[in-house]
């Protein structure tokens, strides 16, 4: 499932759930994409995404949960060795969807948000709002969960997996 759509949420979760890794291409564009730490499956992609197989992305996590608890998410499902940087809300001081989050991710991605990129994101207001307001562009990741929240996403997908099809397709 592909495409641009508006979704609609009364009950929106929390973001503290989401990591969202930060993608920049080798020609400087910043890109942000979550996986749920909760995920084997994506996570497995996502560790295994490295190199010629990222199609010159690069990777960073930008995460609402605390600290302590998302550093030890990050390390334990092996995502702190598969992406090229991260930023935790709680270390920096800010949440998504503030655009300051996203701006540490590209930097430390060794770019700026003013070359560009993408949000891949579950959550609409942090990751898919947050990700407009940067200036990327944005791939929702729909689990069925905003069902009377606006908000357009470049595309829609129901997976990381498809995500990260679209993204290849964008090197």
């Amino acid at each position: 499932m592909q495409g641009t759509r508006t979704a609609k949420s009364s009950s929106p979760r929390s973001a503290s759930t989401s990591a969202s890794p930060t993608l920049s291409t080798s020609s400087g564009a910043a890109i942000a994409s979550a996986c749920r730490t909760s995920s084997a499956v994506d996570l497995r992609r996502w560790t295994g995404w490295r190199g010629s197989a990222r199609g010159g992305w690069k990777v960073a996590i930008i995460t609402n949960g605390t600290a302590g608890n998302q550093r030890g998410k990050i390390q334990q499902t092996g995502l702190a060795t598969a992406v090229d940087a991260y930023v935790l809300s709680g270390v920096e001081g800010i949440r998504k969807p503030d655009v300051g989050l996203f701006e540490i991710a590209a930097r430390r991605c060794g770019t700026t948000l003013a070359d560009g990129g993408w949000m891949v994101g579950d959550h609409l207001v942090a990751d898919v709002g947050g990700g407009r307001s940067a200036g990327l562009r944005t791939i929702w990741i729909d689990r069925g969960t905003w069902p009377e929240h606006d908000q357009t996403a470049d595309h829609v997908v129901t997976d990381v997996l498809q995500a990260m099809e679209i993204l290849l397709q964008h090197q």
